[in-house]
């Protein structure tokens, strides 16, 4: 499974170079898959979830997770949360959708992008756009070093 993964503590973020057979203590890991890596291999995920926390993934919100038209979704199990969140973004109209008339103004189009979290005790598993500079500026922030 092609992800970012990082081993989060109270005093560091780790980049892993592959998904670890149990999460380290302390802390919590962060699964991060961009759309096209979950779509080539979702069992992938549900299989490692289920490994590192004893849970798999529900197939509606594996199915969830890869649907990019998916509104904005919260769903609570009592193993984890799920969270669909439409990301604002600017982006190109897509082909079907035929350009606003302006009076002269250039708009910008904008869009929405899903990005999906799976919410667990020790594990946060994300699934979004490959061009995220949200999930970026995460990840900077993370890597800062903390006293």
């Amino acid at each position: 499974m092609d992800a970012t993964i990082l081993h989060i503590s109270s005093d560091q973020a780790v980049a892993l170079a592959a998904i670890p057979e149990a999460i380290a203590e302390p802390g919590f890991l962060w699964l991060d898959l961009t759309h096209d890596a979950f779509a080539a291999e979702p069992e992938a995920l549900r299989q490692t979830v289920a490994r590192l926390t004893g849970t798999p993934i529900y197939d509606l919100h594996l199915q969830d997770a890869g649907n990019l038209q998916h509104p904005s979704y919260f769903e609570a199990t009592a193993q984890y949360d799920m969270l669909i969140f439409r990301k604002l973004a600017t982006g190109e109209t897509p082909a079907a959708t035929p350009p606003r008339k302006t009076t002269g103004l250039q708009l910008q189009e904008i869009v929405t992008r899903p990005i999906t979290f799976f919410v667990f005790d020790r594990l946060l598993v994300t699934v979004r756009n490959a061009h995220s500079r949200t999930v970026e500026q995460v990840r900077a922030r993370l890597a800062e070093p903390r006293a």
